[in-house]
């Protein structure tokens, strides 16, 4: 579309919330060099990502396979159920009808577009699985990765269209209605999920297709003129879930380097952690003081950006995986580079936001901690 044409009214149900004078004074706009820089960073981000990846997810298959617990089966029926196309059309339908019959257009274009975004990634989705034809798990007794052009059924695993038609919609309610992200995100996170546990898809085919859905879902919510825009936004966004994604997957079936590396990364990582944390939590306190007794240490404390990385890269070194810890720099150096603003949660504001994200932090330190090489390599 050119871009003079007039963008689609915008009719989103709750808009988000607008920067204050101070965040758009402070805020860079990335140069067209850096923005395409980024740009092919995240891909190449991608790119490496799932390709790692793809080298070794046939362990976690062959694992998944040797276990029967009816409740891991019951998540993967749950998640099939919930991703069909047949349940999110008629998700979307609903909230349509519903809103021309409340005479509320709102609602009525949450269905219009959640409708077109789950038919367009569909389409999308169907034309790569053929055209790549790579076998579905239980087409799959070797490890290794064939594709090329077929029509066969059983011959479409990549991209996943449960995680693509899933992230589509998503994408398009999280725009619409941004109050319940965490929720849309999360239902499309566990539909793809479940599709590995069922044992449908790899790893790989679930994720590429999250990326395809989420870049989807994101376009379409938003003025159509400006895509480029939009397209660009999506990927540098879609970056840190990525790496979370190819973490989940990746960490539980990696033993980890020589002993010595190892217990450094740990270490590293534990101190790394511990001095984000602190460093949050002072400048939480010094934003709370109403006499400003040390002018320069305020400041100082009050620029929590090398905390949040701080934070962000000990998690990394948890993994004690020197391909999550590059993956990690290659996204903060993406989202350097294209002037990302962070999340509005890493500002520290309140002491109750505080003690939900040292608890978020903990557990997940834990969960690392946790899920590192409990898979055994078959």
């Amino acid at each position: 579309m050119d871009s003079g044409a007039s963008p689609r009214p915008s009719l989103a149900i709750s808009s988000e919330v607008p920067a204050s004078a101070s965040d758009q004074e402070d805020s860079r706009q990335p140069s067209k060099r850096e923005t395409y820089a980024a740009f092919l960073l995240a891909v190449g981000i991608w790119i490496v990502g799932l390709g790692v990846l793809i080298q070794h997810e046939f362990s976690l298959i062959l694992f998944l396979r040797s276990l029967h617990l009816p409740v891991l089966e019951a998540l993967g029926d749950l998640g099939n159920q919930l991703g069909q196309g047949i349940t999110l059309f008629g998700l979307c339908g609903i909230v349509a009808l519903a809103g021309w019959m409340a005479a509320q257009p709102r609602w009525r274009q949450v269905g219009i577009d959640g409708v077109v975004a789950h038919a367009l990634a569909g389409v999308m989705t169907q034309f790569l699985k053929h055209a790549i034809g790579r076998p579905r798990p239980r087409f799959t007794h070797r490890d290794i990765w064939q594709f090329g052009p077929s029509l066969q059924s059983g011959l479409d695993a990549f991209p996943s269209g449960h995680a693509s038609a899933s992230f589509a919609v998503a994408a398009v309610l999280s725009r619409h209605v941004p109050q319940g992200s965490w929720l849309w995100y999360g239902l499309a996170g566990f539909v793809a999920i479940s599709r590995v546990i069922r044992g449908s898809h790899f790893p790989t085919d679930v994720l590429a297709g999250a990326l395809l859905g989420f870049v989807v879902g994101y376009v379409w919510s938003r003025p159509l003129c400006q895509w480029r825009r939009s397209c660009y936004e999506a990927m540098m966004k879609s970056l840190p879930w990525g790496v979370c994604g190819f973490m989940i997957f990746w960490v539980p079936f990696h033993q980890g380097p020589p002993d010595g590396v190892g217990l450094v990364m740990l270490g590293g990582g534990s101190l790394m952690i511990l001095s984000g944390m602190g460093w949050r939590w002072s400048a939480y306190w010094m934003s709370k003081q109403p006499h400003q007794l040390w002018p320069q240490l305020s400041r100082f404390f009050r620029v929590v950006s090398p905390a949040n990385l701080l934070i962000v890269g000990g998690l990394a070194c948890l993994t004690q995986s020197l391909i999550v810890v590059g993956l990690t720099g290659a996204t903060i150096a993406a989202w350097t580079v294209g002037a990302v603003a962070p999340p509005r949660f890493w500002e520290p504001k309140t002491g109750r936001q505080e003690v939900y994200l040292s608890g978020a932090v903990i557990g997940g330190a834990g969960l690392i901690a946790w899920m590192a090489g409990v898979v055994p390599v078959m």
